[in-house]
């Protein structure tokens, strides 16, 4: 087992919302995933990461439990990484992580609740490196799914100052 490249500095769920159906046919419904990454402007290796993954009731499909989690997390890439690789590696990296702390939450929340409990499945955020084909910019933001995209923006703007303080820390 060797260190990874990547390195956590912190994440937390700025948005969780999670409900038990009451209709009596529920089934599993499909997963909607939304995910942006962002370098921090004084140093492009830390990395803001934010993932949305929801599980809404649509006319066709119940799930047992309706959720809307967003997760965010503060990533510094190693200088083992080359330059170029890093957009694409904190946000495969990063997204793979919060969607892990989700997944689990889930887990959780779900085995507390009158339904069974939900196993999301395991999934890659390797698909990104398809969908992205500008990953050479400084900035990059991946969207899986563009409906509900406005994020709240003073959420936003404490995770900035955090990645701001740290970066800032990094650098003295």
């Amino acid at each position: 087992m060797i260190p990874s490249p990547l390195k956590l500095e912190t994440y937390c769920f700025t948005s969780i919302h999670f409900e038990a159906s009451t209709e009596k046919n529920t089934k599993d419904a499909s997963l909607r995933v939304t995910t942006s990454a962002k370098y921090h402007e004084d140093n492009p290796r830390v990395w803001m990461v934010e993932l949305r993954l929801c599980q809404e009731k649509t006319k066709k499909e119940i799930p047992p439990y309706l959720f809307d989690i967003t997760a965010v997390g503060i990533f510094e890439v190693g200088k083992e990484i080359e330059d170029d690789r890093v957009p694409l590696f904190a946000s495969v990296n990063g997204n793979s992580i919060l969607y892990s702390a989700i997944r689990e939450l889930v887990g959780y929340l779900s085995s507390k609740g009158p339904h069974p409990k939900v196993q999301l499945p395991v999934v890659s955020f390797i698909d990104q490196l398809q969908n992205q084909t500008d990953l050479k910019e400084k900035k990059i933001s991946v969207v899986t799914e563009k409906k509900n995209a406005k994020k709240n923006t003073a959420k936003k703007k404490v995770i900035k100052k955090k990645v701001a303080k740290k970066a800032k820390r990094k650098t003295k």
